[in-house]
């Protein structure tokens, strides 16, 4: 599907288990396979629950799989530990589905951008201000923001502030858990605009996690479809309902279909 030397991530074998009632165990992710292309998005699609936010938080550690390795940059990321962990949050960053519960309320907007590169020394505090502004108008957003609290921002606008968190770092790999299902609709749209105009100007992987294919079909150039912790498809983002041919694919086109029907009929 893509040149096989911009392969930036490669998942081999993932499995979760988590314990469950009774003695038994439940399987979140079960053998996947996923690869990842430099400055590519790789939309991962499935019902609630079918594993993807859980895969995808292993990019980030914030949980580890029960077997299965993923490799980046050379390494195996599921072993890594201590200060080598914390090293590599710089180069995988996340966005999460709400950004009001991933910010501190009593942070100010130029205190929350700029936190990542302060953590890391990347700047001094004398140089907050100016980094905080030049964050916000990367994302669109007035320098003037910087002196808000989330509490004074709409949705559309926190998620924007969330964006520029994550790429404060300008890391090459970010991960989006849901991060527009949140919004209306036509605020939807702009993010997703936003965020399509920053991969290409900074060339960064993205992994996208939605359920709605629709909305993935618009922007990722290769999409995977998750069922019941399995991958059970994967294909390019353009011409999917001329390529896939799992039932499972083809009933979350139906579902599509059977929305946009609705909607016209209205």
């Amino acid at each position: 599907m893509f040149d096989e030397k911009d392969l930036i991530l490669e998942a081999k074998h993932v499995t979760r288990r988590f314990p469950a009632a009774g003695g038994r165990e439940l399987l979140a992710c079960c053998d996947v396979n996923l690869k990842m292309y430099h400055g590519k998005t790789l939309g991962l699609v499935g019902e609630s629950g079918c594993g993807k936010s859980t895969f995808m938080r292993f990019l980030v550690g914030l949980d580890r799989p029960s077997e299965g390795e993923i490799i980046f940059r050379g390494r195996d990321i599921t072993k890594l530990r201590g200060r080598d962990a914390w090293e590599n949050h710089q180069y995988i960053q996340m966005v999460f589905q709400d950004p009001s519960t991933s910010f501190n309320p009593k942070m100010k907007i130029r205190d929350i951008v700029c936190e990542p590169l302060l953590n890391f020394g990347r700047i001094k505090r004398s140089e907050k201000d100016a980094k905080a502004r030049q964050l916000l108008a990367m994302v669109e957003l007035p320098g003037d923001f910087a002196d808000r609290f989330p509490h004074n921002m709409s949705g559309g606008q926190r998620q924007r502030v969330a964006i520029a968190r994550a790429l404060a770092l300008e890391p090459e790999v970010i991960v989006m858990d849901e991060a527009t299902s949140a919004l209306d609709v036509s605020v939807q749209e702009t993010i997703i605009e936003l965020i399509t105009r920053l991969q290409r100007e900074k060339s960064i992987t993205i992994g996208f996690i939605c359920h709605n294919l629709g909305l993935v079909q618009s922007f990722s150039h290769q999409i995977a479809v998750m069922y019941l912790g399995n991958i059970v498809e994967v294909m390019p983002g353009e011409n999917m309902a001329g390529i896939c041919c799992h039932p499972y694919s083809r009933a979350l086109l139906d579902a599509v279909s059977i929305q946009r029907w609705t909607s016209q009929r209205k």
